[in-house]
């Protein structure tokens, strides 16, 4: 919205700077009255307007793309501040409509009730509106005020006259209540006021401009307007012989334009129109398939889903999590089975909100893409399980994707000491691996084979392990309270099940020791003993938390199964590495 408002503004002040510059002195006045209407309905409506570039590319077999902006998750709760701003903004705009609204009903009600309580002279199309007041004429549609008793004495000049029969036949007042109601929407946007005086500028050149076709002198028609000009008050919307106007509407009756001034000066418009539509459109760029067989996609790209904080868009088109099976499977209706194996699949994530990419998971699995797909790929794939101590809580940021390590060499000599030369990576997680407490089908198996168990590595040695973090100058903490390296180093000598958690930076490593099992707290976000694992376990699985036994994926039901069986079991969780959270137990 924001966009566009700035979008609109900025174009209607170059159609009014045009304005001001090339045509206003001129004297080709009917024309000027449809440019300045057609600037506005052109100003606020070039901003909609979308040039869809298509690009063309060739087919290629299926692929699963993810492509990830930002995993930072955004939190489902926001500040009030963020969410009292957009109440704030909208309050502050409803109250200037209100006020512009009412004022300009105001106006529309001071004409209205003139009209009914004073006399009425009908004289042709035209009604002459006879005031006991003192006032000058004006003109809203075909009622002229006039004071009665001029009237009545026929003091009032035939000019005059004409003139204002001329804003009541060619109906000036209907752009002036069309700005009017554009300014009670916009009212913020001050070019409005002064669009609405430069029409009725140009609605009194054109009344002018009749007056004199008829053959009255130049000079004798300007005396009677100065006779009857004022700057008295008559109603916002109604034309009367304004002393202000006075001077330029002088010079623009000497003025002739020549022809070919005229068509000089209106074919620039053209360039002008083509800057704005350039300028203040929307450009969008689309992907075609050079040589393309599937059924109703012959030109559109491949699907694209993209998912930002808790929305979801394919193919550009706004979706959500209730409509988004069915959003796919209208665009996948009128395919052949060889199509889904053909049809590029590409995942835009950018600040996912907290759970959100596991409901949509949920809704993926329900369509017909994931169905017929030749994979049966999740919608965002979960990360690989890797193997960890007993006892040991790895706390530690995760660099960038495609960012290297700079010392990748150090690290993994440092990974080699503390888990053993020798010791084996294990395999990565298969795409559907069985779940604990879950008989396969002969059918399945036949199709997915089930790996064997792999045994997670040996437990390092915690006392070679906090001796070599004191060699680092790293900080130690026992049950939260700071202790030295030396009290570290003998407080695991006299306990070989101490637990341990440790962020291995390279400028400030922090070691923290625990007597008791370490537990996520789901309230700070911090450690704690104190924790109930099994209200830990469902709070994660409400957080769509991935759940991993060695290098198997377990169910959620069977990771509670574990825990009630044995309160004291070990896990880690991992928040930073994937968009959910990932829970690695380490053994029963």
């Amino acid at each position: 919205m924001e966009l566009y408002l700035l979008k609109s503004a900025a174009c209607l002040l170059l159609f009014f700077g045009f304005y001001k510059l090339v045509l206003e002195g001129t004297s080709i006045h009917l024309f000027k009255r449809f440019y300045l209407l057609t600037a506005l309905v052109v100003s606020f409506g070039i901003p909609f307007i979308v040039f869809t570039n298509y690009v063309e590319v060739p087919v290629q077999a299926f692929s699963h793309q993810v492509s990830i902006l930002n995993t930072e998750m955004i939190p489902e709760e926001t500040s009030p501040l963020n969410n009292a701003i957009p109440i704030i903004l909208w309050t502050i705009y409803s109250l200037g409509v209100f006020f512009f609204g009412i004022r300009f009903g105001l106006n529309m009600f001071q004409i209205f009730r003139r009209i009914r309580k004073n006399p009425l002279h009908k004289n042709n199309n035209f009604i002459a509106v006879l005031l006991n007041l003192p006032t000058i004429p004006h003109t809203f549609f075909q009622y002229i005020f006039l004071n009665k008793e001029s009237f009545e004495n026929k003091t009032i000049p035939q000019e005059v006259i004409w003139h204002e029969e001329t804003h009541a036949r060619e109906l000036h007042s209907l752009d002036i209540v069309l700005i009017e109601f554009l300014h009670v929407v916009f009212w913020f946007n001050p070019l409005l006021y002064f669009f609405k005086k430069t029409m009725k500028l140009n609605h009194e050149f054109l009344a002018d401009q009749s007056v004199l076709q008829k053959g009255i002198n130049t000079t004798t028609y300007q005396k009677i307007l100065l006779a009857f000009s004022s700057n008295a008050h008559v109603p916002a919307l109604a034309h009367a012989i304004n002393y202000s106007f006075i001077k330029k509407r002088f010079t623009v009756m000497k003025t002739q334009t020549s022809k070919k001034a005229i068509w000089l000066k209106t074919l620039l418009i053209l360039p002008l129109l083509v800057v704005s539509l350039y300028s203040f459109s929307t450009k969008k760029t689309l992907e075609i398939f050079k040589e393309s067989t599937i059924a109703g996609i012959t030109k559109e790209a491949p699907i694209t889903i993209k998912i930002s904080g808790n929305k979801v868009s394919i193919n550009g088109k706004e979706s959500s999590i209730v409509k988004f099976a069915k959003d796919l499977d209208a665009i996948t209706k009128n395919w052949k089975k060889k199509d889904f194996s053909e049809m590029p699949l590409d995942i835009i994530i950018d600040n996912p909100e907290k759970g959100f990419i596991a409901k949509l998971e949920t809704e993926y699995k329900k369509s017909q893409l994931y169905k017929n797909s030749p994979n049966k790929e999740s919608l965002v794939p979960p990360p690989p399980p890797k193997p960890n101590s007993n006892n040991v809580f790895i706390e530690k940021e995760i660099e960038e994707i495609e960012t290297p390590s700079p010392n990748i060499e150090e690290e993994i000599e440092f990974y080699n000491e503390f888990l053993g030369p020798n010791t084996p990576p294990p395999p990565p997680a298969p795409d559907a691996p069985p779940a604990l407490n879950v008989v396969e089908t002969p059918a399945l198996n036949d199709v997915i084979p089930v790996p064997d168990p792999v045994e997670p590595p040996p437990a390092p040695n915690t006392l070679d392990f906090v001796i070599k973090m004191a060699k680092k100058g790293a900080t130690f903490y026992l049950d939260g309270s700071k202790i030295s390296s030396d009290k570290a180093i003998e407080v695991v000598k006299n306990n070989s099940e101490i637990n341990i958690q440790y962020n291995d930076n390279e400028k400030n490593p922090v070691v923290k020791l625990f007597t008791e099992p370490i537990q996520l707290n789901k309230k700070t976000g911090g450690v704690s003993p104190k924790i109930n694992p099994l209200d830990q376990i469902k709070d994660l699985i409400e957080s769509g938390a991935y759940f991993y036994m060695g290098p198997h994926q377990i169910s959620p039901k069977d990771a509670i199964y574990l825990v009630e069986k044995n309160q004291n079991i070990s896990f880690e969780v991992d928040r930073k590495s994937h968009f959910n959270p990932v829970v690695r137990f380490n053994g029963c």
